[in-house]
């Protein structure tokens, strides 16, 4: 065993400490553990391995601090611990002697400074500390790593002016920074200094300045993301043929330009959360590679450009909050492909297409909020069985909500469960994630909240502040995934439905605003999710059932509800409700008055023959019915 140059023992089933007895085959170049279960510390005696060249332990569950022996390893090359549970600093001589190729260090709880020396010998080509502690700034010798192809450092606390710390670097393909608070500003000639560049990712820093005019020479580039920093001025007039542009939430002023429309690659488009104005330009049309179209929260004008629909696998298309106008041009129809069309907050009008529901049958998110649409909902848009957020609300839409809405199969399933037992998903997904988080903003529980990463598990349907009118059918009750139902502020009439306790998964109910009677269905406090409640301002009466978390909710959920009895109202319930029915007799004209009691059987069965003498003697009858009408009045008044 002593003589072992080899262990490669990755991807297998094995578990526990890595033995002490590891430092006594000092003749290993090569050692692979990785994607195993192996759990506890690094044992110091694997520093004994001098001549070890490739270190491999990623993927386990290995934790506590890095052992100084580590820098005894002067022939050391390849370093790969990732996604293991290391802690603390990285000891300051531990790449004091060797001459690494690559180090990866990324998915673990490091804290402390970069460690110095890893560009000792100019060999570096990876260097990978993603998804850590570290802070400060980046290594002084990093200027030095002329010859380092990639190098990762997202999701951690580093600070500093970036490109003041990079040098030339010829070979520099990768650079990922993002989610540090790096400042600091792209310099002009950086087609000069990182010439082969593919993918720039500096998003969520503290970075400011222009966009360089010079990046259309770097012909390499495929992804650009400097989304989330305070960069200012305009998107240049030519750009890279890359497949990624992402500026979104800066302070980018100006227009598109038209010429956005030569970039053939582009996949994602998401400029997002700045102050463009102007108008769609049709050249975008031509980037038959988009699948996500992201122009939301600017200052855009005009209308959707006809030439939009030639996106043929566009999936994401998000024109939300700007000052956009006009129809739903028909050409979308060709955009087969879409999963979310959010058009809310803009001046849209016309009737909703009822070619929307026969079109997109992957459309997860239907958004049209707060714009001018008129006429009736679309029963077609019954067809969407994969929608999850239908959200019409603030429009001018009258009629009836359709009775076949129960057809959105996913409102009618659990997501959750769902989401837990998929899966996965697939490549292209995943890459399209990677680089671009869909936002959507939903709203729940009396405020507008942005759901990105959750998203996929919410449902909603939003059609307050309309016209609408007739009932709420129990067709709806049967959409038993419902996280969010909102239909306040419309003209809805009749009785809350009695089956909407299956709606089990209800987190926010709103029906407030309406012209809803009669009582309040005993089985909503069921619902044992129900964290927002608003059914004010309507014509309910009786008891509110009190039991579970409907004893949490204020008196505001049940104002403007004069018939309404119970905590929290100060109203009591205690006194029994005469229901006055005029009963015609055709012996006479005397008014005979029913009377609704709610006693218990032994009550009933004792005052039945009282009642039933009543009953045969007309005069005691006449005179005992006036004299409780006169009491009854009485008590009513008092409360």
């Amino acid at each position: 065993m002593k003589e072992l140059i080899e262990i490669s023992l990755s991807m297998n089933l094995l578990y526990g400490p890595i033995p002490p007895s590891i430092g006594n085959l000092t003749k290993l170049t090569t050692l692979d553990l990785s994607y195993n279960q192996l759990s506890g510390a690094l044992p110091s005696e694997i520093g004994n391995l001098g001549l070890l060249t490739s270190l491999d332990v990623s993927n386990n569950t290995l934790g506590g601090s890095l052992p100084r022996t580590l820098s005894h390893l002067w022939k050391l090359e390849m370093f790969f611990i990732e996604s293991n549970v290391f802690s603390g600093t990285i000891p300051v001589d531990i790449f004091e002697h060797v001459q690494l190729l690559g180090a990866d260090l990324s998915f673990n709880s490091f804290s402390g400074t970069l460690p110095l020396g890893i560009c000792r010998g100019n060999k570096l080509i990876n260097f990978s500390a993603s998804h850590n502690n570290f802070s400060g700034p980046l290594p002084e010798d990093l200027k030095n790593c002329t010859s380092v192809a990639w190098f990762v450092v997202e999701k951690n606390h580093l600070e500093g002016k970036v490109f003041e710390a990079f040098g030339s670097h010829p070979d520099l393909m990768i650079v990922d920074l993002s989610g540090n608070q790096f400042s600091g500003y792209i310099p002009e000639n950086i087609d000069e200094t990182m010439p082969s560049l593919t993918f720039l990712q500096l998003g969520n820093n503290h970075m400011v300045g222009t966009i360089p005019s010079t990046i259309h020479k770097m012909r390499d580039l495929v992804v650009l993301d400097l989304s989330g920093n305070n960069f200012t001025g305009t998107i240049p007039t030519s750009l890279p043929n890359m497949g990624y542009f992402m500026i979104s939430n800066n302070n980018i002023m100006g227009t598109i330009p038209n010429s956005v429309g030569n970039m053939t690659n582009l996949v994602v488009f998401d400029v997002s959360g700045n102050r463009l104005s102007g108008v769609i330009p049709s050249g975008l049309g031509k980037c038959q590679s988009l699948e996500v179209l992201d122009l939301s929260n600017n200052n855009m004008l005009g209308s959707i450009p006809w030439s939009l629909g030639h996106l043929g696998i566009l999936r994401k298309l998000q024109l939300s909050n700007n000052s956009l106008s006009g129809e739903i041009p028909s050409s979308l129809r060709n955009c087969s492909g879409l999963e979310i069309i959010d058009l809310g907050e803009n001046g849209f009008s016309g009737v909703i297409p009822t070619w929307i529901g026969g079109t997109f049958s992957l459309l997860r998110i239907l958004r049209l909020r707060s714009n001018k649409f008129t006429g009736t909902i679309p029963q077609e848009l019954s067809l969407l069985r994969s929608l999850q957020v239908l959200d019409l609300a603030v429009n001018n839409l009258s009629g009836e909500i359709p009775r076949t809405f129960d057809n959105f199969t996913s409102m009618a399933i659990r997501l959750r469960d769902v989401h837990s037992s998929s899966n996965g998903e697939n490549n292209e997904a995943m890459i399209l994630k990677k680089y671009y988080e869909e936002t959507v903003v939903i709203a729940t529980k009396g405020q507008a909240l942005p759901y990105s990463r959750t998203l996929s598990l919410v449902t909603c349907m939003d059609i307050s502040s309309n016209n609408i009118v007739g009932i709420i059918s129990e067709e709806l009750t049967r959409l038993v995934g419902l996280l969010v139902l909102n239909l306040s502020r419309n003209h809805l009439t009749g009785n809350i439905p009695k089956k909407i306790s299956a709606l089990k998964e209800l987190e926010s109910l709103d029906l407030s605003n309406n012209l809803l009677s009669g009582g309040i269905p005993q089985g909503i406090s069921s619902l044992t999710f129900l964290s927002y409640l608003n059914f004010s301002n309507n014509n309910l009466s009786g008891p509110i059932p009190s039991s579970n978390q409907m004893e949490t909710f204020h008196e505001s959920t049940y104002s403007g509800n004069r018939y309404l009895c119970g905590f929290p109202l100060l109203k009591k319930c205690g006194v029994p409700t005469q229901v006055l029915t005029p009963i015609h007799n055709e012996d006479d004209d005397d008014d005979v008055f029913g009377i609704d009691v709610s006693a218990g059987m032994g009550f009933g069965v004792g005052f039945g023959g009282f009642f039933f003498v009543l009953a045969v003697i007309r005069p005691w009858s006449h005179a005992y019915f006036k004299f409780m009408d006169r009491i009854v009045k009485k008590l009513l008044r008092a409360s």
